[in-house]
């Protein structure tokens, strides 16, 4: 699903999903390179036991 960085609170960065949800993301989850504005793909999976 792609998604906008729409903002920054701290160490988490807001993201806009284009059904119109946000998700709050932690800084440490991205590239130091992110900035407001970019797409971003999001990919959310179930993990294996």
């Amino acid at each position: 699903m792609k998604a906008v960085i729409d903002s920054k609170n701290g160490e988490y960065f807001k993201c806009l999903l284009e059904n119109g949800d946000i998700l709050n993301i932690h800084e440490d989850d991205f590239e130091e390179s992110i900035e407001i504005g970019d797409l971003v793909d999001i990919k959310i999976s179930r993990l294996q036991d």
